[in-house]
């Protein structure tokens, strides 16, 4: 408990009453700790310590595995949706980290290159600055995308390629 009581972003005091602590207790086998926060006014991070502080533990003690179902909502949503979309209406039960780590084992990426997008950057990147491309030929990535694809992926350098420009202008 705290020493002296003080007032959170809910307007309340930090102490928990006891008739909060049965609602924990009838709730957290079914709902989330964010879900019990919004029934009791406070955030979920503070139901959890609670939760923990009672010792009211999730689960049965086992971990929690990745169905095939979660799996497949998660392949079939990931190009469409945010991470936060797909936690919120799809997966309620899994975290956002949970859902990033699992598309990142599963090497999801929501930016794929098109052979057409690789052939402008090869044409055009030395030529152009990562903005002008952008801009210019390919409006769903960002300049820092371009630039990174352009120096790591292709091993294109626009200051190699100025600098062969000024040699040839010298000679």
């Amino acid at each position: 408990m705290a020493t002296r009581a003080w007032r959170n972003k809910f307007d309340r005091d930090d102490d928990w009453k006891p008739k909060e602590d049965k609602v924990i207790k009838k709730l957290y086998k079914t709902k989330t700790d964010r879900e019990i926060g919004k029934t009791l006014g406070r955030t979920a991070r503070a139901v959890q310590w609670r939760r923990l502080e009672l010792n009211f533990k999730k689960g049965d003690g086992t971990a929690n595995f990745w169905t095939n179902q979660e799996v497949y909502i998660l392949t079939d949503k990931y190009q469409n949706l945010t991470v936060r979309q797909i936690a919120n209406d799809f997966l309620p039960n899994k975290t956002i980290s949970q859902i990033k780590d699992k598309a990142q084992r599963m090497r999801f990426s929501k930016s794929k290159w098109t052979d057409e997008e690789l052939g402008l950057l090869v044409e055009y990147g030395g030529k152009l600055s990562a903005k002008e491309i952008a801009k210019q030929f390919v409006p769903n990535k960002t300049p820092d995308q371009i630039r990174a694809k352009v120096l790591k992926g292709l091993g294109i350098s626009r200051r190699k390629y100025l600098k062969q420009q000024r040699n040839a202008v010298r000679n």
